[in-house]
C-alpha cells in the first residue's frame, strides 16, 4: 500500500512532532526513514486497518489544528514548535476520542522508530528479526 505524497508529508510532520530527538540522548525522526517503515507496516496490515490508520493521519493534518489551536490550519504547515504543541495537546485533550487519536499516532511512531537500525543501535537493542526466518 503506497502512501501518496500528501500522506507522506503528513506522516513525516507527525513523526517529527512526536520524536523531535534529544541532543545526544535520542535520535530524531527526521534522521531516519520512519515514513518507509510506517508504509511497510500498513502494507502488512489487513486493508481496513491500514485505511483506518491513513484516515487518522489525514484527520490529524486537517482537524487537529482547528481542535487544539482554535483556527483552521494544516498541521504540516505549522512551525515545528507549534506542531509539537498541537500533537501534545491531542494527547492531553479533554475529549476521549481525540486522546485516542494521539495514542494511535504515538504507537505508529514508536513502531516505525524502533524498526530503524540506527535507533536500535543507539539504544543497544538487537537487530530486528525477520519474521519469515526460522531460528
Amino acid at each position: 500500500m503506497q502512501l501518496s505524497a500528501f500522506e507522506r508529508a503528513i506522516t513525516q510532520s507527525v513523526f517529527d512532532a512526536i520524536l523531535p530527538g534529544l541532543a545526544g540522548r535520542a535520535p530524531a525522526a527526521r534522521d531516519h526513514d520512519l515514513v518507509g517503515a510506517h508504509q511497510r507496516m500498513l502494507a502488512a496490515m489487513p486493508r481496513p486497518h491500514a485505511l483506518g490508520f491513513r484516515a487518522a493521519f489525514v484527520a490529524t493534518e486537517l482537524a487537529i489544528p482547528l481542535l487544539v489551536l482554535g483556527r483552521p490550519a494544516r498541521l504540516s504547515r505549522l512551525s515545528p514548535p507549534a506542531r509539537v504543541a498541537a500533537v501534545r495537546a491531542v494527547v492531553y485533550h479533554r475529549m476521549y476520542l481525540v486522546r485516542q487519536l494521539g495514542l494511535l499516532l504515538k504507537t505508529a511512531a514508536g513502531f516505525a522508530y524502533f524498526q530503524q537500525p540506527g535507533v536500535r543501535d543507539h539504544f543497544g537493542l538487537p537487530p530486528v528479526a525477520d519474521p519469515g526466518s526460522r531460528a
